[in-house]
């Protein structure tokens, strides 16, 4: 990749500048960063690698402050980088404007008492029962 790669995120461009110039691994990097106390994956090194997300968390910002260090930058190269995080909605998550084939509106949820669909996607025991009801449907 190169700094072109990315042309609307600088701090993905860096990133991934400053590990080519150091020849590093993502996983030489993530044991680096365990070192100094701080658990990142080797996935989400790739993820802030490849313009996918960004370090927000305090957690995340501390990792790239030692970054900064390990890749030889002097301290606020990478950090003062990164994109202001936009604004929460008070807390409150927006549905997509998309419905899943699983999400029926329409449909309660299975574990509280309703239909065989399940309005939250996210509630691993709810998906669950939506796939145990498709499948006895195809049968």
């Amino acid at each position: 990749m190169r700094v072109q790669d990315h042309p609307g995120r600088p701090f993905a461009a860096a990133f991934d500048a400053a590990i080519a110039a150091r020849g590093l691994t993502l996983d030489r990097i993530r044991r680096h960063l365990a070192d100094h106390g701080i658990a990142v994956s080797t996935a989400t090194l790739s993820y802030w690698r490849r313009d996918l997300r960004q370090p927000e968390n305090e957690r995340s910002l501390r990792a790239v402050a030692v970054l900064e260090e390990l890749l030889g930058l002097r301290p606020a190269t990478l950090t003062g980088l990164i994109a202001p995080r936009a604004p929460a909605a008070a807390g409150r998550v927006e549905p997509s404007s998309r419905t899943s084939r699983r999400s029926s509106p329409r449909s309660p949820c299975p574990v509280r008492g309703g239909g065989p669909w399940c309005r939250r996607t996210t509630c691993s025991r709810c998906r669950r029962t939506a796939r145990k009801a498709v499948s006895a449907r195809g049968s």
